[in-house]
């Protein structure tokens, strides 16, 4: 027995063209014809290759296929550096280095220029007018004191030769009489013998004391001018004015003498002798 009963005539729907029952059965779909779409499915749209090549579109006819793009931002504006935007400044660079024998010139020569300088300094005076001997003398015969009391010249003599170890030859005037020894301080750190005189009439002599060698040694405080010099190498005493006053000068030997009176130096020189 089959396993399912055949359907009757009756039992099949309808023909959609109003045939009744007993007209045939519906036509199978010919292989020929195209199939319909599934409902609820667009058609497809014809695309270009599917179209005759007449009947394509001219290509300048078409609009540009290139897809647009925003126009690129501009870059921002760059505000001008700061202060704290540059860059810190550079330090110099430094000089070469002078080689050791330049060095060593160079200090030759600052020495060279140093000992100049000081010999400029310490050179005895030029001119009549910085007589450091005649000043010095004039200056302290105002402040004189006895250190001893005599009127014999053998005595003074040995009163100096005591105190400075200083054989010295002692003065002699026709117009006034020896009195005394004075100690005078013509210099820092520099005593020299003073000779004291008077002529009876309260008018008094000082008659300073020097030698060549002491000039020598301390040429920073004691200076002679050159022409003085060369006026002792006569041998005839000289006048002398510095300031205001006026002084007689001589040598005898290797001593130096300078005297400072109220007489007037000229009369000083008459009857003029060193006792030794």
């Amino acid at each position: 027995m089959l396993p399912f009963a055949l359907a009757s005539a009756d039992a099949l729907p309808p023909r959609p063209d109003g045939g009744g029952a007993d007209a045939e059965r519906w036509p199978e779909p010919s292989p020929e014809a195209e199939p319909t779409a599934p409902s609820g499915e667009a058609e497809p749209v014809p695309g270009a290759a599917d179209l005759p090549d007449e009947n394509l579109p001219d290509a300048a006819g078409l609009p540009d296929a290139t897809p647009f793009r925003d126009p690129a931002p501009e870059p921002p504006a760059i505000p001008p550096p700061g202060p704290d935007d540059l860059p810190p400044p550079q330090a110099p660079p430094e000089p070469a280095k002078r080689p050791l024998v330049q060095r060593l010139v160079l200090a030759l020569l600052l020495i060279a220029a140093a000992g100049l300088i000081g010999y400029m300094l310490s050179r005895p005076s030029q001119t009549t007018e910085t007589l450091g001997v005649l000043a010095r003398s004039v200056e302290a015969a105002g402040t004189l004191r006895l250190a001893v009391n005599t009127d014999l010249p053998a005595e003074a003599q040995q009163f100096v030769r005591d105190e400075f170890g200083w054989r010295v030859g002692v003065p002699t005037f026709s117009t006034a009489t020896l009195r005394g020894v004075a100690l005078a301080r013509a210099a820092p750190s520099v005593e020299v013998p003073v000779f004291l005189y008077t002529d009876g009439t309260s008018r008094d002599v000082a008659v300073f004391a020097y030698s060549y060698a002491l000039l020598d040694q301390v040429p920073d405080r004691l200076t002679l001018a050159r022409d003085d010099y060369a006026e002792l190498d006569l041998g005839a005493p000289v006048v002398r004015r510095t300031g205001r006053t006026d002084v007689l000068l001589w040598r005898d030997r290797d001593d130096i003498y300078v005297a400072v009176t109220d007489l007037p130096p000229s009369a000083l020189r008459d009857g003029l002798s060193v006792e030794r």
